[in-house]
């Protein structure tokens, strides 16, 4: 896999900024090459993950709960559809709404996700402790909310210029 080119660093906190991105690339795309080795785009472990786990979701309901675009999930759906992971039904009470359900296939293939997530953290926790990733997950998390809190400082993003 060829490195990611990274700004020079100068300090130590940029340097560990130039370390989590490589790590994040490397993430997505071991992610990735693992998904589409069972015929998969990367969007689509998600959307499988959501309709498991709530089964008959309509597809505006399932564009907000994974903050996508409705146009764009309308593709991903078309394409599982083809593939046979996806059916639309009508509703029990009302048939002018459809509500998205796992096929067979869809299930199967959501299992195989499962096992890449487990294949995944397996891999980059080879040689960690318990106590390595309690420490890291930590913080990460203090990361996580440093960001959240300068992000709240933002103006705010415009979600119907981001997705036309």
């Amino acid at each position: 896999m060829k490195p990611c080119c990274a700004p020079p660093a100068d300090t130590p906190a940029e340097k560990l900024d130039n370390d989590l991105h490589k790590f994040l690339h490397t993430h997505r795309n071991t992610l990735c090459r693992y998904f589409q080795s069972c015929g998969l785009s990367s969007g689509h472990p998600r959307l499988l993950f959501f309709l498991h786990h709530e089964p008959g979701l309509t597809q505006k309901a399932l564009a907000d709960a994974m903050d996508i675009a409705a146009p764009t999930l309308s593709v991903s759906i078309r394409r599982m559809e083809a593939a046979g992971l996806v059916e639309r039904r009508a509703d029990d009470k009302d048939a002018r709404v459809q509500r998205l359900y796992l096929t067979a296939e869809g299930e199967a293939m959501q299992h195989r996700c499962e096992q890449g997530r487990e294949f995944l953290i397996a891999a980059q926790f080879a040689d960690f402790s318990d106590e390595d990733i309690a420490v890291l997950s930590r913080l990460l998390g203090r990361m996580t909310s440093n960001l959240e809190a300068a992000a709240e400082t933002l103006p705010p993003v415009n979600r119907k210029e981001e997705h036309p």
